[in-house]
């Protein structure tokens, strides 16, 4: 795991290295796309596929090379590759869990975490908080944002290749609709999740691979 790691991050210092080299900007995914892609797409694990569980490392890369995005790249180099930068991260090993805000005027953010199901195999959640520009049709992109405010779901087999999406639906036992203006918590320490709109807070515990109210 560590050599597996150590080859993605030197390549990640390489590619943003040649990027200022050349002054040019490396390819990245818009924040605001990510809702268009998460919530039906599989991922490629990053980790060792021989580990007994999940590798918090792994996953931030697992995702930060399917969907690169600043938000992604500001933990690894933060977190993983010790850049010393001003930043609103947590990267806690111990608890499975991971977040960074974006310093922005809109503040976009993400939180990554992972349970264990007693079937062996695990749940992996990320949620999506803060607001995106929009295009719209005869106005400036910047004079319009959006709720980036969205929660997938991937089930995870140590072995197997894939991160694979799973209805947010079905994981949380109900219908949700939007999201929009919500904000979305992950569990840090426990395991139930929280959506929280105009203080009124609604929790999803943790049933052995789902949730219930």
């Amino acid at each position: 795991m560590k050599k597996l790691l150590l080859i993605v991050a030197l390549a990640f210092t390489t590619m943003m290295a040649s990027a200022q080299e050349d002054n040019v900007a490396y390819h990245q995914v818009e924040i605001g796309d990510l809702l268009k892609y998460c919530s039906t797409e599989r991922v490629v694990y990053a980790g060792n596929y021989g580990d007994k569980k999940p590798s918090l490392e792994a996953l931030l890369l697992s995702f930060s090379e399917a969907y690169p995005n600043e938000l992604f790249y500001q933990l690894i180099r933060t977190q993983m590759m010790g850049k010393n930068e001003v930043s609103d991260c947590v990267f806690d090993k111990a608890n499975g869990y991971c977040s960074a805000e974006l310093l922005t005027e809109l503040s976009p953010s993400f939180a990554l975490c992972y349970w264990s199901k007693t079937d062996g195999t695990y749940l992996v959640g990320l949620a999506l908080n803060g607001y995106t520009y929009v295009e719209v049709p005869g106005r400036e992109p910047d004079e319009n944002a959006t709720s980036l405010a969205s929660l997938f779901f991937y089930t995870l087999d140590i072995g197997e290749p894939f991160l694979e999406p799973v209805s947010a639906d079905k994981i949380l036992g109900e219908k949700l609709g939007s999201l929009e203006n919500y904000t979305i918590r992950l569990p840090r320490q426990g395991k139930d999740i929280v959506l929280e709109k105009d203080g009124k807070k609604t929790v999803f515990r943790w049933n052995d691979g789902t949730f219930r109210r």
